[in-house]
């Protein structure tokens, strides 16, 4: 009798043991013997549990049964030494970890597949880096032709990337590894892009308070591209800007002089702004014969360095400066907050066109101008 409810026991034990997976990482980190390594789980962006083991002739062990719909992290070093640490999905399987000079996670098909998707990321960073020197280069030498022609592959690069972002994590939404790179990517979609994922999302995840944030500044950042376009087929509202040589200027006595007049909001302090004047010099070589004004408006502070900018960029159009209190109401009537960006205005003072830059304006004038 007592031998048979020791076996009804042990067969109750393995019914309800053997439903639950469980994990086994087996880690590999050379040079850092008897160091600690750690172990953290999450839930709800906070740490959930953490587990530790020493590492023993280049390797260690952790074992376990409990799962997370976060990325888990483990860490070797301490805060004044050096630190590795390495995300990974921990899930069911044997997982191999690597920290050495270079870390990587392997052996179950969710890990394999963020090691993937970072390798895809790596090679992308190596390509991006490749194409700017080159850019940097030809700006150095002066060859328009070929600095927009890198520019242009580097947007093509760009484009392929955020797609290849979106697809993979519309492809892993129902695990972990895709709600985790939707968490880190989601600031940077495309409204389209971050809209039709949280639509696919569980609810859970939507109501977390990071994903609630980011939610309601993409639905403001849409709402004022909405209002921006807005503006087209209105009026130009004008200011009172400064001249270099310090006197003021009407915006309006500008229009009406051309066929089309450009207004490059910019200042001196803005990389991408100075990054983009030699495709709006080549935009405005190639339509200034058949209509096509540029006038530069800068929102600098400082006058000093709005000069300066003026001798780095070395533009042949007319630049002037908004004063500092009315810097807000031409934002407001021009609907921007960020810089670079251009309005078109036709000979009437109709805006055509707005949030351009040298490549978007080369496209709209060349369709425009083919009608």
């Amino acid at each position: 009798m007592k031998n048979l409810i020791i076996i009804l026991v042990l067969l109750s034990l393995s019914f309800t043991t053997s439903g639950q997976p469980a994990y086994k990482i087996q880690g590999r980190a050379f040079g850092q013997n008897g160091q600690q390594v750690m172990l953290f789980t999450f839930k709800n962006q906070k740490v959930n549990s953490v587990d530790t083991t020493h590492i023993f002739q280049d390797t260690f062990l952790f074992e376990g049964n409990k799962f997370s719909d976060e990325f888990a992290v483990i860490t070797t070093g301490n805060y004044l030494d050096t630190v590795k640490s390495v995300k990974f999905i921990l899930e069911p399987g044997s997982i191999n970890v690597r920290m050495d000079t270079e870390t990587s996670v392997t052996g179950t098909h969710l890990n394999d597949e963020y090691q993937n998707f970072l390798d895809g990321r790596t090679s992308y960073a190596n390509i991006k880096n490749t194409l700017k020197e080159k850019i940097k280069l030809k700006e150095s030498m002066s060859d328009a032709d070929s600095v927009m022609y890198y520019r242009k592959e580097l947007g093509i690069l760009e484009i392929g990337r955020e797609s290849i972002i979106k697809t993979f994590i519309v492809d892993n939404l129902d695990n972990a590894l895709g709600k985790e790179l939707f968490r880190y990517y989601m600031r940077n979609l495309s409204y389209e892009d971050f809209m039709e994922i949280y639509f696919l999302l569980d609810k859970q995840t939507q109501k977390e308070s990071k994903v609630v944030k980011v939610l309601k500044k993409q639905e403001s950042s849409q709402k004022l591209k909405n209002n921006k376009f807005q503006l087209l087929g209105t009026k130009y509202q004008d200011y009172t800007l400064i001249t270099t040589e310090g006197k003021e200027i009407k915006l309006s006595d500008y229009i009406g002089k051309s066929e089309y007049l450009f207004i490059d909001f910019w200042a001196s302090w803005c990389g991408p702004c100075i990054a983009d004047m030699p495709n709006l010099k080549k935009v405005y070589e190639k339509y200034k014969d058949i209509g096509l004004e540029v006038v530069g408006i800068s929102l600098d502070s400082n006058e000093s360095n709005w000069k300066r900018g003026l001798k780095r960029i070395n533009v042949p159009w007319n630049q002037l400066l908004i004063p500092v209190d009315s810097q807000s109401k031409l934002k407001e009537a021009y609907r921007f907050k960020g810089i670079p960006y251009g309005v078109l205005i036709d000979k009437k003072g109709i805006i055509r066109n707005v949030n351009l830059n040298g490549a978007l304006l080369d496209n709209y004038l060349e369709k425009l101008l083919k009608k």
